[in-house]
């Protein structure tokens, strides 16, 4: 006898709603950009009415929120984290590669969005606030995690601040940004400038 499967909560299926409507957003913005992307095409790729979409975003600029959110975390969680914790010899040239090889860098994309929204979008301001935390943190963490590694096998270890983090922020967000306006960067540059942030010895300039 098969068994029945087990009913989805609401908050489950409300949850699995949103994911569509994002994903559907994700192609849509993609395609058409912000202005030219509809709440209707949006909901006609997830398969749902608008009555759908109004259940779970106040309109576009709150989808974009959410997609920014998701979008970014997934960007530094997922991906620069684990490349910033490589080991020292490893990791300026494997996130050298990464940052002009991979994917499409929508995630400076809707950053873009977000700081276009901000003075008029309810919410839109704090999510790049939020965001823009999120990023400078896992680079924080991630430089942490390194630098112990780095303790292990006699490699440099450079003191970990603020400055630190946030150049390797704008170097990290700057060349996804120019690689989305020019679509092909060259990783040797990109390389000597993550070894100077990164890889350098001695202590921060402050």
């Amino acid at each position: 006898m098969s068994a029945v499967p087990a009913r989805r909560s609401r908050a489950e299926a409300q949850r699995e709603t949103q994911e569509r409507l994002l994903d559907a957003a994700t192609i849509e913005f993609a395609e058409h950009g912000l202005e030219g992307t509809s709440i209707d095409a949006i909901t006609a790729r997830a398969g749902f009415s608008r009555g759908a979409f109004y259940s779970n975003f106040d309109d576009k600029a709150d989808l974009l929120v959410a997609l920014a959110e998701r979008r970014v975390g997934a960007f530094v969680a997922e991906e620069l984290g684990p490349l910033l914790a490589l080991p020292h010899a490893e990791r300026a040239a494997a996130l050298a590669r990464w940052l002009v090889t991979e994917d499409e860098p929508r995630e400076v994309l809707l950053l873009a969005e977000l700081a276009r929204l901000a003075p008029s979008a309810p919410g839109a301001a704090e999510a790049l606030e939020g965001v823009l935390a999120t990023v400078s943190t896992t680079i924080a963490d991630a430089l942490a995690r390194a630098a112990a590694v780095d303790g292990g096998t006699g490699a440099p270890r450079r003191a970990i601040d603020a400055d630190r983090v946030q150049a390797i922020a704008i170097a990290t967000l700057g060349v996804r940004m120019m690689r989305a306006m020019q679509g092909a960067i060259a990783v040797g540059p990109v390389t000597v400038l993550l070894e100077a942030l990164i890889d350098h010895d001695g202590e921060d300039v402050r």
